[in-house]
């Protein structure tokens, strides 16, 4: 009798679109190559949407085996999920990897006792000796490098097992791994890595020491048949999942093959991916190809932090400042959207620096590609560490996770994450503060509502781009109950006060489509479903800076609202999918682009 196998690798569903379950599939694919593993083992489904618990066990039928794929957007799901298969079947032998699994620590095994098994850092070596070894008779867990397991009452840490050679895994695209789930959704998202390993040592990234540093291209031909897979198989998404791509010269020729592949079937049409840390040469050319196909949303100018200090303890090397500001403006020339990401409460960073670090963005012209983020502490991470923790004086608080862009659904599990809230640099208050600066500043300055008036303010009377939005801040709280602005503004004060208290970030209005949204899109999104109100209400506020009236009305005809009854297919075009491409052309055009 064979061995039943479930795999499960869950994530969102966005709307109509759902991502295919890459990782297990790799697991699978590279397992299956070993015929005591084929002749042995029955690979039953792939579970690859989140679902209620109670759905997802009716898609199981006498488990022996369930493996599942963790990360930080299923980790709350993947904890009840195991939690019921093994009420449901107590000898199913249930085990986990992936990044959220602690790496050489019983940790994972210690906190969660459904969990049989846990396998750390690379899963396909790991996960292929286990099958084997599960098999036999008496099977022998210590012989499994990278394995968790438990003897009896004991939880055993077993040595980290060296690499698989990428050139030994077959590709699940191409070896038909998924063909038993592809006609089961309308359109799929797909991820592909052309290579895995990332130089950098980033303390709030897991990724080079999920890679331990070096770097592993996957073979040409590979993944130029993947590309052949995803055009013919009309993936409209394709979503690269490397830490740097445009990191290795070949990527160059890589992207002109893509390309190709959109000429011939159409598909993919947009390509996602992390772009090398720092911009370089072939970052340039890469955008440029992608761009005049018509598949690039924007090109990530990294920042994270513009204070040096706060670089330093993240270890961190930017872009040289002086280049970021020319980059910014030869990526615009060439009409190719950038967009720069800062993290809040990172170690050392003040509130006074965090500004500051705004300031720079916008005064460098990164006027509509700016985005805030939250830290996240994450495992694996040299902040999730207690000596980096007591040094840098973090604090973090579990909250639930943003819904981005998902459609909510009734019984699903809620996420969680640890968000850090306060540093030693940076006290509780002064974090509220930034994130309140960063939304408002997202809100009315990157998505453009008064974004030209304070370029005028900045330009002919030289007031800072932080005195400008401070004081609109100041503006809003004293109207938050009695202007359109006022009251998006108070509901961001209390959307953070109710998160923090560990309530729901979700942000959802009838009108926008059955979709949770960012703050700031929401807030903006809003906003203009009435603008006439909104640029009425804030005449008050531009008399305050002398705004002349061309000015003012110019600003207005920028941004072009919804019409009555689109608000939903406006808010996905507009403020999702122009947020991080050619943001004020698409609100100029409004629905139409």
């Amino acid at each position: 009798m064979s061995i039943r196998l479930y795999m499960a690798q869950v994530n969102n569903r966005y709307g109509i679109n759902v991502y295919i379950p890459l990782s297990v599939g790799m697991l699978w694919s590279y397992a299956r190559t070993f015929p005591e593993i084929a002749d042995t083992y029955e690979m039953c489904d792939f579970l690859y949407v989140k679902e209620a618990i109670a759905t997802a066990l009716s898609r199981l039928d006498s488990p022996d085996i369930v493996a599942i794929s963790d990360y930080i957007w299923s980790a709350e799901w993947n904890k009840a999920f195991a939690r019921a298969v093994k009420d449901k079947w107590p000898e199913c032998f249930v085990i986990v990897g992936g990044v959220n699994v602690h790496d050489e620590s019983p940790r994972t095994l210690a906190e969660h006792l459904y969990y049989d098994a846990a396998i750390y850092g690379e899963g396909e070596g790991s996960f292929k000796d286990f099958l084997i070894e599960h098999a036999k008779e008496k099977p022998d867990y210590a012989t499994v490098g990278s394995l968790v397991w438990r003897d009896g009452e004991n939880i055993v840490v077993n040595a980290r097992r060296p690499f698989v050679d990428l050139k030994e895994i077959p590709s699940p695209y191409l070896e038909g791994v998924f063909a038993c789930i592809l006609d089961r959704e309308p359109r799929w998202q797909a991820l592909q890595e052309s290579h895995r390993g990332c130089p950098y040592f980033c303390s709030f990234c897991a990724w080079s020491a999920a890679s331990l540093t070096k770097i592993r291209p996957f073979p040409d031909d590979r993944i130029l048949a993947e590309f052949d897979w995803f055009g013919r198989n009309k993936v409209d998404y394709l979503d690269n999942a490397d830490a740097n791509y445009a990191l290795l010269k070949r990527d160059v020729a890589m992207t002109e093959a893509l390309v190709e592949t959109k000429a011939k079937y159409g598909y993919p049409k947009t390509f996602r991916t992390s772009f090398a840390k720092n911009s370089n040469e072939t970052v340039w050319t890469i955008a440029n190809i992608l761009h005049g196909a018509g598949m690039l949303k924007s090109v990530t100018l990294a920042m994270q932090s513009m204070d040096q200090g706060v670089l330093q303890n993240i270890h961190r090397k930017n872009i040289k400042f002086d280049h970021f500001g020319e980059l910014v403006k030869k990526y615009e020339a060439a009409g190719i959207p950038t967009y720069t990401e800062l993290i809040m409460g990172l170690p050392g960073e003040t509130l006074e620096s965090y500004i500051a670090g705004v300031d720079a963005n916008l005064d460098a012209q990164q006027h509509s590609g700016l985005f805030c983020y939250m830290n996240l502490r994450l495992p694996n991470t040299e902040q999730d560490k207690p000596e980096y923790v007591k040094k840098y004086g973090l604090r973090s608080v579990s909250m639930q996770a943003m819904l981005t862009h998902g459609s909510p659904q009734k019984d699903v599990v809620v996420e969680r994450q640890e968000i850090i809230v306060e540093t030693a640099a940076m006290p509780h208050a002064d974090w509220k503060r930034a994130w309140l600066f960063s939304k408002v500043v997202e809100i009315f300055h990157a998505q453009g509502l008064l974004q030209q008036v304070a370029i005028h303010c900045r330009e002919a009377d030289s007031v800072p781009y932080s005195t400008f939005y401070k004081s609109l801040m100041g503006w809003l709280d004293n109207r938050r109950f009695t202007t359109l602005a006022g009251l998006e503004y108070a509901g961001l004060k209390d959307l953070l006060d109710r998160a923090l208290a560990g309530g729901s970030w979700d942000c959802v209005d009838p009108r926008l489509g059955d979709i949770s949204w960012p703050p700031e899109e929401f807030a903006f999104a809003r906003i203009c479903c009435d603008l006439p109100r909104f640029y009425s209400e804030i005449r008050s506020f531009l008399e305050l800076w002398n705004v002349p009236v061309a000015v003012e009305a110019g600003q207005r005809k920028a941004i072009v609202g919804p019409e009555p009854g689109q608000e939903a297919e406006w808010g996905r075009r507009v403020a999702w999918y122009g947020r991080k491409g050619a943001a004020a052309k698409l609100r100029k055009e409004g629905v139409k682009a």
